[in-house]
C-alpha cells in the first residue's frame, strides 16, 4: 500500500462520476483514485428537485435510448438500476413548433408531411436534396450545410429550432461536423442525406433484454428523476470524492502532476468545462489556454411550473421556436406528458420553459424574477393557461452549454496532445448530452493504461 499510481479526476459532473466509477471497476485497489469537486455536491448540471409534491428537473430532463444511449443503459445495468428506469410515454413522440403565432404539430409520417401546412411547401426542396452535389468544403456551419442541401426557409423552420433545443446556439456559428456528425457522414458516404437515410438499416434493439426493451422507446429517465443516476454513482465512489475542493493550480511535470501544490498524481483527467480548465494551464501554454477560453458557452434559464390540475390541452413532448419568430423563449418541455408516472396524481401538470442561449446576448442583466415573468406571460399567450401555477421553480445556469463553432475538431486535437500526464474529456469537447458524456468517460477508462 502507498505505492499505487494516483489518478485524479477533476470534476464530478456525470463525466467525472462515470469515469471514476469505470476506473474503479477496472483497477480496484491497484490505483489510488481521487475525484476533486469545488461545489458542495456532485452531479454538475444534473439536479432533480422535489417541490410540494412536484418533481422538477433543473438540468437535463431525459436520455435518448438510441446512439450513445447504449453506453448509459450498460452503466445503468452495471449499477443495478434497471427497476428505477422510467420510459417516456408514447405521446411524447409528438412534437410541435411555435410558428406563425400558433402551435403546429410536426409531421409524424409521409401523409402528414405531404399535407401539413408546415411542410407541404417544402416538398420540392426535400425531393431536390437527392440530386444536390456534395459539398467541397472540409467544414461549414450548420446553416450553410442545410441551406445548400435544402434551402433557407427549410433551415430556418426546422433546423434552427432543433439546434436551439440542443445547443441553445446560433446555426450561423456552429460547426456541422462537430454538432451533427451523423449528417456530415451521410453526405460524405452517400452524397445525399436522404439517400443515406434510406440506405441505412433501421437499428434493431440489441444487448441485454433490459437494453432491448428500453431501445423500443425514444426517451427514458428514472422514477425519481435524473439525479438517481448521480446519487448511485456517488454512493459507489463516496470514499474517493473530495467536495468543496477548488483546483487553483496545476503543475505539469514529466512524471507527475501537482495539484494546488499539495496533491501529487501520476495522471490527471480533467472533466472541467473549457473555461474552468483554461486558467489552470495558462502558465504552461498561454496559446492553448486562449483557445480553451475561446470556446463559447450559452447560458440558460429553466423555469419549472406546476399545477395540481390538468391545464394543458395539447399532448406531446413540447415545442421549439424558430429564431425568426422573435419570441423571448427557446421552447418548452411538457414533463407531465413525457413522464406521467412521475406525476404525484393524474391531474398534475408540470411544464419547463427554457430561456436564453445565443438569442439572449444580455442574459446576465436578467434576474430569476425577470425570467419567471417571461415564462408566465408566454405560457398564457401560447397555451392559453391563465391560471397561476401553484409552484414556480426558476434556475439560472450560467455557461451551461458549450458551443462547437468552426475549427472545434482542431482545438480538441491540440488539447489531447498537450501533455502526457493530463487527459481531457467532458461536454466542452466530445458531445453535450448525458449519453455523450457517459460514453466518452467509459471509453476513456477502457483505453486508459497505467
Amino acid at each position: 500500500m502507498g505505492s499505487e499510481p494516483h489518478i485524479v479526476v477533476l470534476g464530478t459532473g456525470i463525466s467525472g462520476l462515470a469515469l471514476g466509477w469505470a476506473l474503479k471497476q477496472k483497477y480496484g485497489t491497484a490505483i489510488k483514485l481521487t475525484l476533486l469537486e469545488k461545489a458542495p455536491r456532485v452531479g454538475g448540471w444534473i439536479k432533480t428537485s422535489q417541490q410540494q409534491n412536484f418533481l422538477f428537473e433543473q438540468g437535463p430532463h431525459s436520455c435518448r435510448s438510441s446512439g450513445s444511449g447504449s453506453a448509459t443503459l450498460q452503466l445503468i445495468e452495471a449499477l443495478r438500476l434497471e427497476n428505477e428506469v422510467h420510459l417516456g410515454d408514447p405521446a411524447a413522440n409528438q412534437r410541435y413548433l411555435w410558428t406563425q403565432n400558433k402551435l403546429q404539430a410536426l409531421p409524424s409520417g409521409i401523409f402528414s408531411f405531404l399535407t401539413s401546412p408546415l411542410t407541404r411547401r417544402m416538398i420540392w426542396p426535400v425531393l431536390r436534396e437527392f440530386w444536390q452535389p456534395r459539398g467541397e468544403l472540409d467544414e461549414e456551419t450548420v446553416e450553410a450545410f442545410f441551406t445548400r442541401r435544402f434551402n433557407l426557409p427549410f433551415t430556418e423552420t426546422f433546423i434552427d429550432p432543433m439546434i436551439s433545443g440542443i445547443y441553445a446556439g446560433n446555426i450561423q456559428n456552429l460547426s456541422l461536423s462537430a454538432c451533427l456528425p451523423h449528417f456530415h457522414a451521410l453526405e460524405k458516404q452517400h452524397g445525399s442525406l436522404l439517400k443515406g437515410i434510406f440506405a441505412s438499416k433501421k437499428p434493431q434493439p440489441s444487448g441485454s433484454p433490459f437494453q432491448q426493451q428500453v431501445q423500443k422507446t425514444t426517451l427514458f429517465s428514472f422514477n425519481q428523476g435524473m439525479e438517481v443516476l448521480v446519487k448511485r454513482l456517488e454512493a459507489e465512489l463516496k470514499e474517493h470524492i473530495w467536495l468543496n475542493f477548488p483546483v487553483e493550480t496545476l503543475e505539469l511535470q514529466p512524471h507527475e502532476v501537482r495539484i494546488n501544490r499539495e496533491i501529487i498524481a501520476q495522471t490527471v483527467i480533467s472533466t472541467l468545462p473549457a473555461y474552468a480548465l483554461a486558467p489552470l494551464i495558462a502558465n504552461h501554454s498561454p496559446q492553448l489556454s486562449e483557445s480553451l477560453q475561446a470556446i463559447p458557452h450559452a447560458s440558460i434559464a429553466s423555469i419549472n411550473l406546476g399545477w395540481n390540475q390538468n391545464v394543458l390541452t395539447p399532448k406531446g413532448f413540447g415545442y421549439l421556436i424558430p429564431a425568426r419568430e422573435k419570441e423571448p423563449i427557446l421552447g418548452m418541455i411538457w414533463d407531465s406528458c413525457v413522464f406521467p408516472s412521475q406525476n404525484a396524481h393524474a391531474e398534475q401538470t408540470r411544464l419547463c420553459v427554457m430561456i436564453g442561449g445565443s438569442r439572449f446576448p444580455n442574459f446576465t442583466s436578467y434576474t430569476a424574477a425577470d425570467f419567471t415573468k417571461i415564462a408566465l406571460e408566454t405560457v398564457q399567450r401560447h397555451l392559453n393557461i391563465a391560471i397561476p401555477p401553484e409552484v414556480v421553480l426558476p434556475k439560472i445556469i450560467p455557461h451551461a452549454i458549450p458551443q462547437y463553432t468552426l475549427k472545434h475538431a482542431q482545438r480538441v486535437e491540440a488539447i489531447q496532445t498537450f501533455h502526457p500526464r493530463l487527459k481531457i474529456i467532458g461536454s466542452s469537447f466530445y458531445g453535450i448530452s448525458v449519453n455523450d458524456c457517459i460514453a466518452q468517460a467509459l471509453q476513456t477508462a477502457a483505453e486508459f493504461s497505467l
